[in-house]
């Protein structure tokens, strides 16, 4: 048949009313996913003293970093409402949302 010519191309075809037709079929629109990167330090409140070795994790994902030596963290998320939560063995848990 001269259709194998509309292989592997983005054209169909089909019959209507004993005619063929041909057309182009439309490309799927992707979803687009934004992500954002939080860059922060994270600090005692009261020594106003960076904290080292915090886990800072999303509550819904699990996914999050540790800050280093600085107290400095990066995390990346999808852009929109998260929980985020702050976790050091030596002080009590802290959630917070963004």
């Amino acid at each position: 048949m001269a259709f194998f010519m509309l292989l592997n191309t983005k054209h169909k075809f089909k019959k209507i009313d004993g005619q063929i037709v041909i057309y182009e079929e439309p490309t799927p629109k992707r979803s687009l996913k934004l992500n954002i990167s939080i860059h922060k330090y994270i600090f005692d409140q009261q020594s106003v003293q960076q904290l080292i070795n915090v886990s800072i994790f999303n509550t819904e994902t699990y996914t999050g970093n540790l800050s280093n030596n600085f107290g400095f963290y990066s995390i990346n998320l999808l852009a929109r409402t998260v929980d985020l939560t702050a976790l050091l063995m030596a002080f009590n848990a802290r959630s917070t949302s963004l």
